[in-house]
Parts: structure tokens; sequence; C-alpha cells
């Protein structure tokens, strides 16, 4: 802490040094004696002398006191030099050594530019943060009768989807991030998320005479240009801003996140693919258009819309859809109530990983790690936990991309990697039990069945927690169970997102005109939703025969191919010309390489980030924590002591 009233003190030392300077005494009598005159009288000359000696003792005093007063300036000066350099310490807190430094000011103590009055206490001098509650109201969703649009997929099959056009407003006063989020419900207890789907979108603006953004139709440019609101996915009502002509920004940081203005209504479709025809009751949950959740209870506030249709799944255009109304509802937020238990021991690791030996000789990758679901709100919930997804790797501060580095064919593309538990155990992972010293035989083959006595059930348990009750779960993973459907979904992704149409429309053109001369004259085509696909392992046999798939074994005995058409296909080392890895098979190659890494990378930081899919009632669904297990940070009551005592 510095102390402003050094400045005062050397302010009057320095102006005390500048009066007392020391100097050889000689009395005025002795110096300004008259002429002719060499002594004065004998008696005179002695109290001159006696004088002297008394005026020298002065100046001797006095020069000895500037000397003290010079070494204290010294002094002082050092000090103030001292304290103006901000004193520094170190904290551990949880394993972790952190460099904190002294504040100068009381504004920095507060994190504030200004104090009005460093003696009284006011608000102004705080930045305190308000969680403003918001919420539209019922009215402001409005939406069509549902309709059944079919499309015609690939190889002409044709593709069924259900969905519904609706719009939204926001009649708050302020920008909001409104993300909606549709879930259907049925009677039979079938959760289905909305798909989307370009085909259907299309044909439901065409037949509302509205445009679709990001597109290159001139009917589209034309109704943009008038003003006409376009028809929206979900996935870009939740994460894009509209602006004036259709024109569209992402809305994420360092742009303002907010996605409707004051005022502002926008348009969107919600679609099912393949939709569950078998109900008779069916619930639509409309998640994001209010954060106005009851937080101590874990409750959080979504709007239901109920239909009724009485007739089976079988011919459903013999009984009309009845839309029955739409109303609030508070479902249990699970995945609020989900932690990670924090330790004891700040050494003690919640990740708990190994390396297991397989029969073969192979490396094989394991870890577990324990969840607490504790149930907040007033009533008895109940809960079945499906699968807990393990995502890696955790956001590091910093690093302009996230996620785990791929190259394909030169081009760098990121993913996250989730690694899927069921809740079913394996040899391997009854293994790692056991060497952590967690194995309880009588949930061996399925730990997420908290309480043995129950009946297990091949979908598992369903767990019932009164008010106030936790449930205690271990997560364990094999670096083998990764959901590679899912990055290959991220990787295809990013690699079609790279493409450049306008070259991959003329080499496809070219191919196609050297096979037809007469379309060369029609010009150019263009491609029609192109994507980028990475290539399959292939095994070409002796014979000239040739398979594509995923290669499942490849040693000196046999190939094991997994197709899509012909399922799994063996076929001996003698009958195999070459086996041929594609693109994704390396993919899996560098993912399996960097995924030690990446899990020491959670471990270090100790963060937990996971996927929850779980069954409650409506509250079912699939939810994204990221969850910490550091120990907090606590104020020892001697640093408070020594604070006082440095003020």
């Amino acid at each position: 802490m510095r102390f402003p009233h050094f400045g005062l003190l050397l302010v009057t030392v320095t102006f005390a040094a500048s009066r007392l300077i020391a100097l050889e005494v000689t009395l005025i009598e002795q110096q300004d004696k008259p002429p002719g005159i060499e002594k004065y009288d004998p008696k005179y000359d002695a109290y001159l002398e006696a004088k002297k000696k008394v005026r020298q003792a002065r100046a001797d005093f006095e020069a000895q006191e500037l000397q003290k007063i010079a070494e204290q300036k010294k002094k002082l000066e050092e000090e103030n030099a001292k304290l103006a350099v901000p004193a520094t310490d170190s904290v551990t807190i949880d394993e972790e050594t952190i460099q904190v430094k002294q504040p100068d000011t009381v504004q920095e103590v507060i994190g504030k530019k200004t104090v009005r009055d460093i003696y009284e206490v006011s608000t102004e001098d705080f930045d305190i943060e308000i969680h403003e509650r918001w919420s539209l109201n019922k009215s402001d969703f409005l939406m069509d009768d549902p309709q059944y649009i079919v499309v015609d997929g690939k190889a002409g099959d044709p593709i069924k989807y259900w969905g519904f056009t609706f719009s939204i407003k926001n009649t708050t006063t302020k920008p909001r991030r409104i993300m909606p989020v549709f879930v259907a419900v049925t009677d039979k207890g079938v959760f289905s998320y909305q798909t989307g789907g370009f085909l259907p979108q299309r044909i439901a603006a065409d037949s509302m005479y509205r445009p679709l953004t990001d597109t290159s139709s001139v009917r589209d440019k034309k109704l943009l240009s008038e003003n006409v609101p376009p028809l929206e996915s979900v996935s870009q009502l939740a994460t894009e801003l509209l602006g004036e002509g259709g024109a569209s920004k992402l809305a994420i940081p360092p742009e303002p996140v907010a996605t409707f203005q004051p005022g502002q209504t926008r348009w969107g479709i919600a679609l099912w693919r393949d939709f569950n025809d078998e109900f008779t009751d069916l619930k639509i949950l409309v998640h994001g258009l209010t954060n106005a959740h009851r937080y101590n209870d874990k409750l959080r506030r979504v709007l239901v819309l109920s239909f009724n249709r009485n007739d089976d799944e079988f011919d459903v255009e013999r009984s009309r859809l009845v839309y029955l109304g739409k109303d609030w509802s508070y479902q249990w937020m699970w995945d609020q109530d989900t932690v990670v238990p924090i330790p004891d021991d700040a050494k003690t690791p919640q990740i708990m990983d190994k390396t297991v030996a397989t029969p073969s000789g192979a490396q094989r990758l394991l870890w577990a790690c324990p969840f607490r679901v504790t149930n907040s709100t007033p009533q008895a919930q109940n809960l079945k936990i499906d699968a807990i997804r393990f995502c890696l790797p955790v956001a590091e501060q910093g690093k302009p991309v996230q996620g785990i580095e791929v190259d394909v064919g030169g081009q760098k593309v990121y993913v996250e990697v989730q690694i899927v538990d069921d809740g079913r155990s394996s040899i391997y992972k009854a293994q790692l039990l056991r060497e952590l010293g967690k194995s309880d035989p009588a949930k061996e083959a399925q730990r997420f069945a908290a309480q043995p006595d129950k009946v297990v059930k091949d979908e598992g348990m369903t767990h019932t927690l009164e008010p106030g009750k936790t449930l205690d779960l271990l997560g364990v993973w094999d670096a083998n169970d990764i959901d590679w459907a899912h990055v290959r979904e991220q990787v295809e992704a990013q690699l079609t997102l790279a493409m450049d149409k306008s070259a991959e429309a003329e080499k496809n053109f070219k191919e196609l005109a050297s096979a037809s001369p007469d379309l060369a004259k029609k010009g150019p085509l263009p491609l029609y939703n192109p994507s980028r696909n990475l290539t399959s392992d292939r095994v070409t046999l002796k014979d000239g025969r040739s398979f594509g798939g995923m290669l499942i074994r490849n040693d000196d005995q046999l190939a094991i191919l997994d197709t899509k058409d012909q399922g799994r296909l063996e076929f001996g080392r003698a009958e195999i010309e070459k086996v041929e890895k594609g693109e994704m098979s390396l993919v899996k190659e560098q993912i399996l390489a960097a995924l030690p890494a990446a899990l020491e990378g959670a471990k270090k930081k100790k963060q937990v980030l996971a996927v929850l899919e779980a069954q409650s009632g409506l509250s079912t669904g699939q939810f994204r924590i990221s969850r910490s297990y550091r120990q907090p940070g606590k104020i020892d009551e001697s640093w408070l002591k020594a604070w006082e005592e440095a003020e």
C-alpha cells in the first residue's frame, strides 16, 4: 500500500536542508576592525573568543543535524522508491501457483476508474452485474398448421419431412439473443429434435412467396431488395443477426450477440425428417424464448405446443391433427444440477486414466470421471442416463481455433472428439475399475444403475430422486468408443465450406460434356448443393473386384471391411491384391495419436466438457456441460490482519 503523506514529508525535509547550510564561523567584530587597531581590550577579546566558540558549537550542531536530515531524506527516498513499485507475491490454489500484484490505489482494488469518496461507500464506484430476466409473450410466437413435405433424395428415393412455419417477434425494448430449439415429444415417449432440411425449406418459402438468404437465386435477391422477410432455418434464427435487405452476419463476439432487434419479427421453419407418426398426443417444446427460469430450483421455462390426433400411425391423412393451444411450463434443468465433485485433496485427480494392455499386446487408453446429480426442485424427479459423451479437447484461452488439428490432403481442419459411454461395461472398462479400486460387481453390467436391487433392463435404469437427494455416477470411456460419424460430419463440413464451388462446377461440367457432347452446347451447369466427402477404405481382390467401406481388421491373415450396402465382408490374405486406406482412416489415425495429449490437457486444466443424454419427462434431451473441479480459493484471516497492520 502506498502512503501519500510521504510526499509532504519530503517537501518539508527539502526546505529544511536548503536553510541549514554549514559555514565557517567568522565574527563581524573580528572581520571589520577599525584601521590601526590590531587588538581590542583583552576583556573584549576574551568575550569575542567565547562568542566565537559558542557560534562554532552551534554551527557544528547544525552541520550534524543537516547530515542526519540528509541521511533521513535518502532513506525516505529509497523507501518511497520501493513503495512506488507494487509488491508481488505468489499464492497456490488447487496446485496452481498464481502471481498476484499489490493494488496501487483504491480504484484498482475495486476495479473502477474513479472513486468519489474513499471514506463513503457508493454503488456508483462498483461494477455491479445484474442478470436481467426477460421473456417473450405467448402471442409473440405464431405458427401455421403443420404439413408433410416429400422431396426426392439420392437415387430418387423419397424423403418425408414433417414441420411447420412460424414467426417470432421481439416485443421487448432491448436486443435479445433469442435461440429457438424445437423438441417433439409423443405420448409414446419418443423425443426428437428438429433436423431442418434445405429442399423442404425451399418448397415452403416458394409457397409463401418468401425468399431464402445466402442464395444466388435472382428471385430471392429481388424479394430481399424489396425487404420481404426471408424464411430462415432454426439455426439461422439462433446464430445470425438479420439486417436490411436480408443481409445476415453471425452473432458472435466481438460483434453483438443479440439475434433479434427490438420489435423485429423473423420467420422460420421447424422440420423433422422421417417424423414418428406413432402418437395420439403430441407436444412440441420450444426452448430459448425466455431466460426467466427459476434458477434456485433449477427449473427451465419452455413454451409447450399441444396437439391431438384420434388415430394411429397408419393412414395419418384420415384424421386431422388438432392444435390444442400453447402454454408456459417449467421443466427440471437436470444438466444444471449435474457437477463433477470437488475432491477434498487438490492432488486427487477426478479424471483417472490408465493404459490397459489387451490380450493381443496392444495398448488401450481408458479413463473414468465421477458425476453427481442433485435434485434442487421441490418435487421428486425421475432420471435415466442414456449416455455421457466426453468431449476433447477442452478450450485453450488465446488459441484462435479450437479442436484437434487434422490434416486432410494438405488442408487443416479442427474437430471436437466425442467419446461415448453408454453406461455398460466391457472387459477393458472392468479392468480399469479394478485397477482404480472402484469395481462393484453389482453394477458391473450397468454402471448407471445405482440401485442394484431393482431390475436392470437393457435400456438402462430409471432413478427416482426426492427433493434434495443426489445420485452419484461414474463415467468410463474407452478411446476406441469415439463417435466417428460426428468426426466425419465436422471434417466434411469444413472441407465443403472451403471448396471452390466454381472450379468444382467447371470440372464437373467437363466430365459430363465429355460423355455427352450435346451438353456442351448448353454451357456450364451449377452444382446443386455441392459437398466434399471423405474417401473410404478400399480392398481390391486379385480377380479385379473392388469393395469400399471401413476397415475393421487388416493383418497378415485377414481383412474385414464394413460396407454400407453389403454389411461386413471378410477376405483372406491370399485373395487380396491390395488394401488402400481412405481419408477417413487417416483422420482416425491422427485423432487417436492426439487423444492422449488432449486428455492430459483436460487433466491439467481440471475441466470436464461433456454432453449428457438423459430422459426425465419433458426435460428429456441432450445437454452440454462444462465443469471444473478446482478447489475454490479461500481468504485466510492472517491476510486481513496483515493488511490492517500495513494500513
